[in-house]
């Protein structure tokens, strides 16, 4: 397989057809990947040997810590030289997960000079095929934690046993998934005392960071710098198989031998020779820049330091994505994420990539990497149909926002981009895993929502307001600190917010007022001044922005709904369209998990070019189509959009939010009646207080009267907001009902829509058009031309 990642996507395909030709032949090597408990339950761990000496009994190996068997294992010893045994255990995570570099034999090769021997679950003894050191190594951090178990992959997984070795490739992300510890073992040592103080000055400063009020230590960064680059340079960075176990590890932590002259803390000493590395602990280089500002490195400095600091500890790579069974949390993350970390990486075999980029990205569809290990293939068109295949959109947009060009698909990666640089959407996460049902010769099958953007929201009183403020700031931009740029962000938000309100777009003046409380949040972490910004960070700031361009320059905001007539309901999407467009939006089941008004701001819908010659429908009755002549629908371009997720019950939501404010004021209004009762009940002792004279010391009467007035017409008030809510509630479930009808009579038209593109076609299909539930189902193909005869509900190509 070839590795084309660094070069653009344009070169790796001929033509169109070829391309729809590789993605057909690498789709046949789809395979459901499941997780198989049972491989988990038979892992074999390294524990000390003692004569006699078996895994604890059955009723030990419960899943709660009190009863778990390494709870009565035999502890390691120190020795330079001694016999270890075979264990196998059910359900033990107090396990170590050790990884380190192999070099070329060691695989499958017994060390006659090692001084560990391995005593096998039949009894037989054979020579430990991990290096001595790095056993003796393992043995040291096993003794310091107080752990009884050690999983080696050289050690542990039998390596003449094909189908063995195989699985056990495959699960190698559950195993440093399931461990409670798991050390990186560097053949480093460090020999300078300014990096041991640099390691227990960060060391000391996460501690600090992570406490309210604390006074942060002095920091020597440039030594911290010179320290992560001295250890960046570890081949143990280089292999694409530890940037596995590094990122699904729950806390991966690093051990390199130091020189004997040198004075090293206690906290970071594991046995005689070795110093402790927490990657975590650098997150404070790339978390806390004013913290680093302070430094005033020089930029190229800076730069170094992030990008040092983001190679020692790639674990934010994946994100959680739920639970596995129930139990172990799981992690995940996209194809251009997993592939940016890859780009510097190296492995034996191109194909191996395929299923690090699996396991690294929880996919729940694998491509058998043992059949596509073929010379000829491209690794690029291998990589994104195994991404379209689960969903991840996340290959399909470059960095850069570079307009796709009219002689390429809108669906497919720029041809100009290379997948190396293809970092848009890595920080979005599992969110932009759309709901796809597979590839076939008619293309992919993806779920989504088509909506009509015809709604503009009149702003020109703001982009008045701000005009000549937002003008002379972006002439400046450069000169400006981050704080005045901010500043002008939160003002305009608030015009838009403001704006919403006064026009009653109540649901998108909920959403931006969400972001905009983010925004302005002083317990959020500040952005670095402008010459300690990086690349990903001015790219953040161009996703966040489009919203008050779109305001400053246009002065108007375009709007959808994603849930059903605007004439019916408010909106709940901003698209950063010019003027009346359709747009397609796929669909995510993590975006219908979401609260209702949730902030979304993704760039993964398209503005589609919908063809509807009259002659095809009759308008009135909505009956169906008059003729078998196709619909034609050209996806024009990306756009950024911001929208309230979509759910199959959203409109219902409203409804029930309308009846929980009905109820509250009905509550209301009842302890307001209680309360003139109560009044009236002692109306008579207040009459006898006042013939005793008592009555003004105990109450003002005037007060007492503008008080039960003031009652009487809040009551009022509120008996009559009750009925108009009553009559609004009403109305909605009634228009709900005529438009769900609508929407199904129109579903009934709209059975066979077509995209083009060039020859090239993109299918739309309505169906389950249901109050329940709506979805579309997209078909990206590459054929010349698809017909659809309603008569025999048959599509032909």
């Amino acid at each position: 397989m070839k590795l084309d990642t660094s070069i653009p996507f344009g070169t790796t395909y001929q033509s169109i057809p070829q391309l729809k030709a590789k993605i057909l032949e690498f789709s046949q090597f789809a395979i459901p990947h499941h997780r198989d408990p049972g491989f988990l339950n038979s892992l074999h761990f390294l524990a000390t040997y003692r004569p006699g000496e078996t895994t604890p009994p059955a009723e030990n190996e419960h899943s709660n810590g009190e009863h778990c068997p390494c709870k009565t294992a035999s502890r390691f010893s120190h020795s330079d030289s001694q016999t270890l045994r075979l264990a196998k255990t059910q359900e033990c995570t107090h396990y170590l997960a050790v990884s380190y570099c192999w070099h070329r034999g060691e695989a499958t090769r017994e060390n006659p000079d090692d001084k560990f021997r391995i005593r096998t679950a039949e009894g037989k003894e054979r020579y430990a095929r991990a290096p001595t050191d790095i056993l003796k190594r393992a043995i040291e951090y096993a003794i310091q934690y107080d752990i009884s178990y050690i999983w080696i992959d050289q050690d542990c997984i039998e390596q003449s046993d094909r189908d063995g070795k195989v699985a056990g490739i495959q699960s190698l992300d559950l195993v440093y998934r399931r461990a409670v510890y798991s050390v990186g073992l560097l053949r480093h040592t460090l020999n300078s005392q300014r990096h041991i103080d640099a390691l227990m000055g960060i060391r000391e400063a996460q501690q600090a960071f992570a406490t309210p009020d604390a006074i942060l230590p002095y920091v020597d960064w440039e030594a911290v710098r010179e320290l992560l680059e001295h250890l960046a340079g570890n081949e143990w960075f280089t292999r694409s198989w530890i940037l596995q176990e590094h990122a699904l590890a729950k806390d991966m932590r690093l051990c390199v031998k130091y020189g004997l002259d040198l004075k090293v803390p206690a906290i970071l000493q594991v046995g005689l020779d070795q110093v402790e590395i927490i990657p975590k602990d650098f997150e404070l280089a790339t978390i806390g820049h004013q913290y680093v500002a302070e430094a005033k490195l020089d930029q190229l400095s800076f730069e170094r330091l992030i990008q040092a600091a983001d190679s020692i500890n790639p674990r934010p790579v994946c994100q959680p994505l739920g639970t596995f069974e129930g139990k172990e949390e799981r992690f995940g993350t996209n194809a251009s994420k997993a592939l940016w970390y890859l780009r510097k990486r190296k492995n034996t075999r191109v194909s191996d990539r395929i299923t690090i980029i699996g396991n690294l990205c929880d996919y729940a569809i694998r491509l058998d990497a043992r059949k596509m290990d073929l010379d000829g293939h491209s690794f690029s068109i291998a990589v994104l149909t195994l991404a379209l295949l689960n969903g991840d959109f996340s290959l399909l947009f470059s960095e850069t926002d570079e307009a796709v060009p009219e002689s390429s698909h809108s669906w497919l990666p720029v041809p100009s981009s290379t997948f190396d640089q293809a970092r848009s959407l890595r920080d979005l996460g599992d969110i932009t895993r759309f709901a796809t049902s597979g590839i076939s010769d008619r293309g992919l099958s993806c779920n989504g929502i088509i909506t009509q953007v015809n709604h503009q929201i009149d702003m020109t009183n703001l982009q008045k307001r701000y005009k000549l403020d937002y003008q002379n700031n972006k002439i400046l931009k450069i000169q400006t600190n981050d704080e005045i740029q901010q500043k002008m962000d939160i003002k305009i938000i608030s015009g838009i917010i403001l704006g919403f309100e006064e026009q009653r777009y109540h649901v998108l003046a909920s959403l931006i007022r969400s972001w905009a409380h983010n925004m302005a949040s002083p317990d959020s972490e500040p952005e670095p001044p402008l010459a300690y910004r990086t690349a990903d960070d001015h790219f953040k700031l161009k996703r966040l922005h489009w919203l008050i361009n779109a305001v400053m320059s246009k002065g108007r905001l375009w709007c959808g709904n994603f849930g059903g007539d605007l004439s019916i309901r408010e909106p709940t999407a901003i698209f950063d369209c010019s003027g009346p467009e359709m747009v397609f939006m796929p669909h995510s089941e993590s975006m219908q998990n979401l609260p209702p008004l949730k902030l979304m701001n993704l760039p993964v819908a398209w503005v589609v070019d919908i063809s509807k010659p009259s002659s095809l429908y009759n308008i009135d009755s909505r009956i169906g189509p008059q003729t078998t002549e196709d619909i034609s629908i050209k996806c024009i371009r990306r756009v950024y959009s911001i929208f309230q997720p979509f759910s199959s019950g959203m409109a219902e939501h409203e409804l029930e939010a309308e009846k929980d404010a009905v109820e509250i004021l009905k509550a209301r209004i009842g302890q307001a009646r209680k309360n003139r009762e109560r009044r009236a009940r002692y109306k008579p002792r207040k009459n006898r207080y006042r013939k005793e004279g008592v009555w003004e010391e105990m109450m003002d009467p005037g007060q007492q009267y503008l008080e039960e007035e003031e009652e009487k017409k809040e009551t009022g008030r509120q008996e009559q907001v009750v009925k108009e809510r009553k009559a609004l509630a009403k109305r909605k479930e009634e228009d709900l009902r005529e438009s769900w009808a609508g929407h199904v009579q129109q579903a009934i038209a709209d059975m066979q829509i077509v995209m083009r593109e060039h020859k090239k076609l993109l299918s739309v299909t309505f169906y389950s058009l249901t109050p329940e539930h709506t979805s579309i189902s997209v078909f990206i193909s590459v054929v010349s031309s698809i017909s659809f005869n309603p008569t025999t509900n048959k599509m032909s190509t």
